[in-house]
């Protein structure tokens, strides 16, 4: 539903920033995240619930925009592919921290809670969206701000402003469709990782209780976003895009498949977990670097007055395929 939502969105949101400017499209998408998880925490009924998850995406323009103002404010090379690095890290890490908090927090407390179990990790998850108002409001640029138009234009020029296919230059199409494919297999194998980790080891899975499952996910989050902040920078210094995706993407493939041999070892052993823990998090480091060299790519092969657009409308198709994928 989230997805939906966003597919119906993303390239409008990116669109709109273009005019008024990111930081106030990050503002809208941020409120949206605050407002609608208190009320989908909240939700009596299924239908309400997904009604919220559906006008939290069709609010939430954040990722693109924010990819999209990454190239404005921090110089191009490899300064631009690091900070892009650390967008698509946080979104790794979310995708941790988020299942991790949910299993920590739902069912807990009395009252209200007892009601609305799975309210407090909605609470926790519009904490984060206020803190991150308060960040960007302090600290993100206005539109103002911004490098002007031409500074790193693409060679083609920016298309006349009509429709979503008409906004999108010829050269961000392979890059766009790249990212599309990269969503579709990524988020089925985060979302079937969990369940695979709760499902019976009779069954081929590792028979985790849910307090277990949220300690290895938090873990592989503690060590992604190090490597995020610590490592990744040597690597972006040396690898361009071109070769850091291909080498990433074929990496995370191959470690797709190695967690099934997992299931095989003996449950609760010291070295079990280890090899569960190190698998997950050289996989999320190997998805994370593929992401981050797609965005650069597809932020390279447009104009910057059509970033926002561009950027936006990947968004809007890589989430028809991310609906897909679940």
């Amino acid at each position: 539903s989230f997805m939906a939502g966003r597919l119906l969105s993303s390239f409008y949101c990116g669109a709109l920033s273009d005019r008024i400017g990111r930081k106030a499209v990050i503002r809208i998408g941020l409120w949206s995240c605050l407002l609608f998880s208190i009320v989908f925490g909240f939700s009596p009924t299924f239908a309400i619930a997904l009604s919220m998850r559906l006008c939290m995406g069709l609010f939430n323009g954040l990722t693109g925009v924010a990819k999209a103002a990454i190239p404005e404010i921090v110089p191009k090379g490899p300064e631009q592919q690091t900070a892009m690095g650390y967008v698509a890290g946080m979104w790794n890490a979310g995708m941790v921290v988020g299942p991790a908090a949910g299993g920590v927090l739902a069912e807990r407390g009395g009252g209200l809670f007892r009601r609305y179990p799975y309210s407090p990790p909605n609470i926790f998850a519009a904490g984060l969206a206020l803190l991150a108002l308060c960040v960007i409001e302090a600290w993100l640029p206005g539109k103002s701000s911004y490098s002007k138009i031409g500074e790193d234009t693409a060679e083609e020029p920016a298309p006349p402003r009509r429709g979503a296919c008409a906004r999108v230059p010829r050269t961000s199409w392979l890059p766009i469709g790249v990212y599309c494919f990269l969503s579709t297999f990524s988020i089925f194998y985060e979302d079937c990782y969990p369940l695979w980790l709760l499902t019976p080891r009779r069954e081929g899975g590792m028979g985790m209780a849910v307090d277990e499952i949220g300690a290895v996910l938090s873990a592989t989050a503690v060590f992604t976003v190090a490597y995020q902040f610590l490592i990744f920078p040597f690597i972006s210094e040396r690898c361009p895009s071109h070769i850091l995706f291909p080498t990433s993407a074929g990496l995370s493939a191959v470690l797709m498949p190695v967690a099934v041999l997992i299931a095989r070892m003996k449950p609760g052993a010291a070295t079990t977990w280890a090899a569960l823990i190190a698998h997950n998090i050289v996989y999320r480091c190997a998805v994370s670097n593929a992401y981050t060299a797609c965005f650069c790519t597809i932020n390279n092969s447009c104009a910057t007055d059509a970033r926002g657009a561009v950027n936006g409308f990947a968004m809007s198709v890589a989430s028809l395929f991310k609906a897909v994928g679940p």
